[in-house]
C-alpha cells in the first residue's frame, strides 16, 4: 500500500486528480482506516469540485463493525464535524478526539450529510433517542458541541454570569444552554435589533457591543465566564 500512495501523490502532485483518486480508493479499499489517503481522497473532491457536503446529519446505522460500540443496526444515529480519528493519541484515549492531530472531518473524503450513506468511525455516531425531532437535534451535533463544551470544561456553575459575544448560529444556542444551566446570561449583539430575539434564547440583558468601550467593558467585567 505504501507504494499506491505515494503513486497517487505523484498523481495528484501533477494535477492528475482522477487518477489520484482512484489509487487513493484502491489504498481504501485494502485499509478503510487509512487516514491520510481518506483526507487526500477529500482535497481532490474538492479541487475537482465535484460534490456539495454538509455536516449535523442524522440517519439510522445500517452496517456495523465486529469491533463497534454502543451502536446497534437500524439505531437512529448523529454525526457532527468528525467521521474519524486515530483512536490511539492522549487526545482520543482522553475522551477529546475532536483535538486529534489526524482527525478527520465528515466533509473530507465523504459526501457529508448529502450522501446516501457514510461510514464513520463507531465513536463519532452519537446515539439519539427514538422519536426526536432531526430538525431540533441536527444543529447540537456541531454548533452546539462547540458552545455547549466551554460550560463543560471550565466548570461553569449556574451560579455564574455567562456572557455571549454574537447572537449568530452558534451564539443563539449558547443563550439557550446558559439559560438552562441556571446562569445569568448577557448577550454581546452587534445591533439593538437582536435584542427582543436574544432575550427569547434566555439573555437577561443585552448590550450593544457597538456602544461606548467604557460601558461594553464594564458589563464584561461582571461576567464571570465570557
Amino acid at each position: 500500500m505504501p507504494d499506491t500512495l505515494h503513486r497517487a501523490l505523484r498523481h495528484h502532485q501533477q494535477g492528475q486528480l482522477d487518477e489520484a483518486a482512484r489509487l487513493y480508493h484502491a489504498v481504501l479499499a485494502a485499509q478503510p482506516g487509512h487516514l491520510e489517503a481518506l483526507h487526500l481522497l477529500g482535497v481532490v473532491a474538492h479541487q475537482k469540485g465535484d460534490h456539495a457536503r454538509a455536516v449535523e446529519l442524522i440517519g439510522r446505522a445500517v452496517a456495523i463493525g465486529p469491533q463497534a460500540k454502543g451502536v446497534t443496526v437500524g439505531q437512529p444515529v448523529g454525526v457532527g464535524w468528525g467521521a474519524a480519528s486515530c483512536m490511539h493519541c492522549h487526545q482520543c484515549l482522553s475522551g477529546d478526539q475532536n483535538l486529534c492531530a489526524q482527525n478527520v472531518p465528515t466533509i473530507v473524503g465523504h459526501k457529508g450529510g448529502f450522501a446516501d450513506r457514510l461510514r464513520v468511525q463507531w465513536p463519532w455516531a452519537i446515539p439519539l433517542p427514538e422519536g426526536l425531532n432531526k430538525a431540533d437535534a441536527g444543529p447540537l451535533l456541531c454548533g452546539g458541541t462547540t458552545v455547549f463544551g466551554p460550560l463543560l470544561v471550565f466548570g461553569v456553575k449556574p451560579t455564574d454570569r455567562v456572557g455571549v459575544v454574537g447572537i449568530g448560529g452558534l451564539g443563539h444556542l449558547a443563550l439557550k444552554f446558559a439559560k438552562a444551566w441556571g446562569c445569568e446570561v448577557t448577550g454581546f449583539a452587534s445591533t439593538d435589533a437582536k435584542a427582543d430575539e436574544a432575550r427569547s434564547f434566555g439573555a437577561h440583558h443585552v448590550v450593544n457591543r457597538e456602544r461606548k468601550a467604557t460601558f461594553v467593558i464594564s458589563r464584561a467585567r461582571s461576567i464571570s465566564c465570557l
